[in-house]
């Protein structure tokens, strides 16, 4: 139809002009795909202006006969403004639309036939704008309306296969290799003739495990201009195999390819077969070519993350976090990246390495996510114990983490309030986990630092004496009770009991302190004289107490011998007392 209305057009606009001749001469030249020529025929033509819009139009077609895709838009669109005839306008916006597509401006080609569409909802183009459209809207990801523009459109090669690689594009591989394969029965010409759809549908076959059927497709693409491609797939196919140096072998093929995104595909995949061979000097310069020629390109954000996970295994850490902060503070960061800084941090925490400080001060905060409560659990504890901004860590896992998350925080978190003597923001925490449903150990264990906080010995001990599997903290905990007012032997019963339980020696010492300030001197002698066994009677500390609370002069000498200068001469200091006064008393 639209050669006939350009007939009628040279007819109506340019009839009876002296360039009426060049036009058609140049329009039969475009019919007959001499566009080179049609073109020499317009060079020597200058238009007025009612001939404008026509001659306009004539040299965008010629121009997208040649491929000249950016002068052509240009042209057509001259045609389309300045055009007062319907009938050109019409045809300068649809080829407009046409050059746009082929041009490879797909965004541009959308908006052009989706203009069409407003503007000419009766041509009898536009069972053709909208296979068209459905093109363009495919090739910039717009799937679902791709997929309703093919099935608006009258069946034919274009759509069918159009619809399949919607399918394939969205991972429905089933449902597009059905219809590739409805394809092949029916245009199996068209698709011989057509190295693009040949080679969607052996990377349909190549996706869903079919390996074998796809790969003498990919060999019938060796002679077209997707030739690039066919390695890359290939080379993707010996590489599923574990085939790792026929895979390099098409790979490389692959990548002296002029196609940017095959080539950093295939350098990509290169480097992950060299890792794979525990070769992570030759993988890393894959690595590093692709940061330094692709950036800004999910490859090269693959590329980083292989990059941080290599030095993280080599034992650099800052050199990890370097290649890994190039994601993170260039945009928004992908999962790998995220994992991979997880994965840092945990092998940080494990092996106790003074980097976690720094790496964890610089990109700490892109962890902060629920999903990743494990690791930041595990982060707040060693800034718990070492020293760190452990406060916010708990307080996010207070918000926004599990139960089990959130009673963790909250009991980590009542220690610390417990420790700086804050009985206020304790108690929060001790209600948080009462809420939560938390353990009731952890519950007492906060209680009872609260009650030591609060100086209720009495209340502290009897809180601690619930527990019936104490671990090192409740020991500590007792150790740190007031002891004015307490009942002795509930105090000792309880401290031999956690020891016990512990394993750990009872310290026989601090019991003796104990029982001598209550005034219970027989007791406390008994365990000054079991530490002293335990020690081997060495100790002038121990050795001066004990002679203190028994008042035996055979302890009192030792204790004067043993090598503390001050013990020592405190007890030389009471010999020569207690002599001095049998002197005296002799005297008298």
């Amino acid at each position: 139809m639209s050669m006939v209305l350009v007939t009628l057009l040279l007819v109506v606009l340019a009839e009876g002009t002296e360039k009426a001749g060049g036009l058609n001469d140049a329009y039969m030249l475009i019919k007959g795909k001499r566009n080179y020529e049609a073109l020499r025929v317009l060079e020597q033509i200058i238009p007025d202006e009612k001939e404008k819009p026509l001659y306009y139009f004539l040299k965008g077609l010629a121009l997208k006969g040649v491929k000249h895709y950016r002068k052509s838009v240009d042209f057509l669109n001259r045609a389309y403004i300045t055009a007062k005839d319907r009938r050109l306008r019409e045809l300068s916006l649809y080829h407009r639309g046409l050059a746009y597509l082929l041009g490879g401006f797909y965004y541009e080609a959308a908006s052009n036939f989706r203009l069409f569409q407003r503007e000419f909802p009766r041509s009898g183009l536009i069972e053709k704008v909208y296979q068209y459209y459905a093109q363009a809207t495919l090739k910039t990801g717009n799937y679902v309306e791709s997929l309703a523009y093919f099935r608006k459109a009258k069946e034919s090669p274009e759509t069918l296969f159009g619809k399949a690689e919607v399918f394939h594009r969205l991972g429905l591989y089933k449902t597009a290799y059905e219809i590739y394969r409805k394809g092949i029965i029916s245009y199996e010409t068209y698709m011989k003739k057509h190295p693009d759809i040949l080679y969607y549908y052996a990377e349909n076959l190549r996706l869903m495990g079919k390996e074998d059927e796809a790969k003498p497709l990919f060999y019938l693409l060796m002679e077209s201009n997707l030739k690039e491609k066919a390695y890359l797939s290939l080379g993707l196919i010996e590489y599923a195999k574990g085939q790792y140096d026929n895979a390099l072998a098409y790979l490389r093929r692959a990548a002296l390819s002029p196609d940017r995104v095959i080539k950093r595909k295939a350098l990509l995949y290169e480097g992950e077969i060299y890792m794979k061979k525990s070769d992570l000097k030759r993988a890393k310069g894959f690595f590093l070519q692709i940061r330094k020629d692709f950036p800004y390109t999910p490859e090269q954000d693959w590329a980083l993350v292989y990059l941080a996970r290599i030095e993280r295994a080599e034992g650099n850490y800052l050199n990890s976090e370097g290649y890994l902060k190039e994601i993170l503070f260039g945009k928004k960061p992908t999962k790998e990246a995220l994992d991979e800084l997880d994965a840092l941090i945990t092998t940080l925490i494990k092996s106790g390495a003074d980097e976690f400080e720094r790496v964890w001060k610089e990109c700490g905060n892109w962890l902060m996510s629920p999903d990743r409560e494990n690791t930041l659990l595990k982060a707040g504890d060693l800034m718990y114990e070492r020293g760190g901004d452990f406060v916010r860590v708990f307080r996010y896992l207070i918000k926004n983490g599990s139960t089990r998350a959130k009673n963790h925080a909250l009991y980590r978190m009542g220690i610390f309030f417990g420790r700086i003597g804050n009985n206020e923001k304790l108690s929060e925490m001790i209600a948080g986990l009462e809420k939560n449903g938390g353990e009731k150990r952890l519950i007492t264990r906060l209680k009872a630092l609260r009650a030591i906080n609060a100086s209720d010995g009495e209340s502290a001990l009897s809180l601690l004496s619930s527990i019936e599997k104490p671990e090192k903290t409740d020991l500590d905990l007792l150790l740190q009770i007031p002891l004015h007012g307490l009942d002795p032997e509930g105090f000792v019963g309880l401290y031999r009991r956690f020891a016990a339980a512990l394993s750990v020696a009872p310290d026989y010492e601090l019991i003796g302190d104990y029982l001598k300030r209550k005034g219970r001197l027989t007791e406390g002698y008994k365990y000054y004289v079991l530490a002293l066994k335990r020690n081997g009677w060495k100790g002038g500390r121990l050795l001066f107490k004990a002679a203190m609370t028994g008042g035996e002069r055979d302890l009192i000498r030792l204790a004067a011998s043993s090598n503390s200068n001050t013990y020592s001469e405190m007890a030389g200091a009471l010999l020569n007392e207690m002599a001095l006064k049998e002197k005296v008393g002799g005297l008298l």
